[in-house]
C-alpha cells in the first residue's frame, strides 16, 4: 500500500479558480497499487503528520507499505506575528518550525517502525540537513526541480508575506533585509512557475504529476500519446 500526506500538491492538479481539473500522482499510482492519499488543500505540515498519525494509529503498517510526504512551507505551522518581536531571523524561526516537523514525523516513524519519504514542495529540501533522521528520507528533495532546469528553490514560501512586510518596516526594520531575502525567492520561485505550473500559478500540472510518478515509479511509467 503506498499512503500519500501533503497539501493541495499532493491532491492533483488545480485550474485559475482552485477547482481540481486533472489527476495527481496519487491516482496515477493507482493504475498500479493499492493507494491512501490523505492530502488536503492548504493544509500544514502540522495537520498532514496529525492525518498520518490518526491513520498509524488505526492501521498497522509493514514493511510493504510505502510513505510519502509533500512537505509544504513550515510557516503554515505558526503565527508570525505571535514570535514578533523576533529574537532570532526570520529564516531560523522558519527552521525551527520545519525541524519540529521533522522531528515529530521521526518520532512517529520510529514508534511504527516505518520509513518516511518526503518530497519538497512548497518547501524545497535540496538545502534541509536531515542526517539527524534516520527514519525519514529525501526521496525528492525538490519536485520543481525535476520539472523546471535551474528552478530556484526555497524552503519557505508564506502566503502572508507582503502584510508581514508592512509590520517589518513600520516596527521592525532591522529584519526588513531578512524579509527582503526571502520576498526575491519568493518572487524567483513564482517566476518558475509560470511555465509548466497550471493556470492558477502554484501547483503543478497533470503533467508535472506524471514526471513525479515516473520518477518514483520508472517500471511504471508509460507515454503519453
Amino acid at each position: 500500500m503506498i499512503i500519500i500526506i501533503g497539501d493541495s500538491w499532493g491532491v492533483g492538479e488545480w485550474d485559475k479558480d482552485y477547482n481540481l481539473s486533472g489527476p495527481g500522482f496519487g491516482q496515477y499510482l493507482m493504475l498500479h497499487a493499492r493507494v491512501v492519499n490523505l492530502s488536503v488543500g492548504s493544509g500544514s505540515n502540522t495537520q498532514s503528520l496529525d492525518r498520518l498519525s490518526e491513520f498509524l494509529n488505526k492501521f498497522q503498517a509493514d514493511e510493504y507499505d510505502t510513505f510519502y510526504w509533500i512537505v509544504t512551507c513550515p510557516g503554515r505551522c505558526i503565527d508570525l506575528s505571535d514570535h514578533l518581536p523576533l529574537t532570532k531571523s526570520l529564516e531560523q524561526v522558519f527552521l525551527d518550525s520545519l525541524f519540529q516537523s521533522l522531528a515529530r514525523a521521526q518520532c512517529m516513524a520510529q514508534e511504527h517502525s516505518i520509513q518516511i519519504n518526503l518530497i519538497g514542495g512548497l518547501c524545497d529540501l535540496d538545502d534541509i540537513d536531515i542526517a539527524e533522521f534516520d527514519r525519514l528520507n529525501a526521496k525528492v528533495p525538490s519536485w520543481g526541480s525535476l520539472l523546471i532546469d535551474k528552478y530556484i528553490t526555497c524552503s519557505m514560501y508564506p502566503e502572508n508575506w507582503p502584510e508581514l512586510g508592512k509590520t517589518i518596516k513600520k516596527s521592525y526594520p532591522y529584519h526588513l533585509q531578512s524579509w527582503n531575502t526571502i520576498a526575491d525567492k519568493i518572487i524567483a520561485k513564482n517566476h518558475c512557475w509560470q511555465g509548466i505550473f497550471t493556470t492558477d500559478g502554484a501547483h503543478p500540472t497533470r503533467h508535472g504529476h506524471k514526471i513525479l510518478h515516473d520518477h518514483l515509479y520508472p517500471e511504471w511509467a508509460w507515454k503519453v500519446q
